[in-house]
């Protein structure tokens, strides 16, 4: 079979989760980073015949990319890298036991967006928003994304953010109307966020830690930091 170019840009961005990854027989992949901050699944076009791991995503990548116009042919122990002028690359799987497996699912509690439960934050996001952010953490200096509301207002914001407080650089911008006049927190790490594909989100954010952003094809849980 010949890897679709979208499904190439999906395991590289899960590379940057965990360099090892296992991918599933079918149409979605997932990864999980070492530490349980983040897990990711992605719906993909191309369909896997078989189970495998590999121990180094960018290696894998990079040997697809030594072949031409590669076609892969799945076997018991490695998959057999060829093209049509008889170059031949053989790479051999990793033991799926010494590779970090995200779940097949999340357990993530649903709450209907419209119910205000007090234990969500819930609203949706554009990338561009996020890409503004991240690139004014990188500019400022600053380790955190901040999600938060203020008293009596109905609209969230998005801020670069320092959590340690020494830097008193600000950046932020208004989201959707939040439907609530709740103050509301959440803190990520900035790592967590550059791993997100472009794409607009729908967001909720559990008081336990825990938050899911999510759209057609990907959906991303990220642990959110003590505040």
């Amino acid at each position: 079979m010949k890897l679709k170019q979208s499904t190439l840009d999906a395991i590289k961005r899960l590379g940057k989760i965990n360099d090892g990854l296992i991918l599933h027989e079918g149409k979605q992949l997932r990864s999980q980073d070492n530490l349980n901050k983040v897990i990711a699944y992605i719906d993909i076009e191309d369909e896997f015949p078989r189970t495998f791991g590999v121990y180094h995503v960018e290696e894998f990548l990079k040997s697809i990319k030594l072949v031409h116009d590669a076609e892969l042919t799945f076997e018991d122990t490695h998959v057999l890298i060829t093209n049509k002028e008889g170059i031949e690359l053989v790479y051999q799987y990793a033991d799926t036991d010494f590779v970090t497996e995200a779940p097949e699912k999340v357990n993530f509690p649903y709450v209907d967006p419209q119910s205000h439960d007090e234990d969500f934050i819930n609203f949706s996001i554009d990338y561009d928003a996020i890409e503004q952010v991240i690139k004014a953490c990188k500019t400022l200096g600053l380790g955190h994304i901040r999600f938060y509301s203020e008293s009596e207002s109905e609209t969230i914001y998005i801020s670069a953010y320092d959590r340690s407080g020494s830097k008193k650089h600000t950046f932020k911008i208004p989201l959707d109307n939040f439907d609530s006049k709740r103050v509301v927190e959440a803190v990520f790490h900035l790592d967590r966020l550059t791993i997100l594909a472009k794409g607009d989100y729908s967001v909720s954010i559990h008081t336990a830690g825990i938050s899911q952003f999510k759209n057609d094809t990907h959906t991303y849980y990220l642990a959110t930091e003590a505040v």
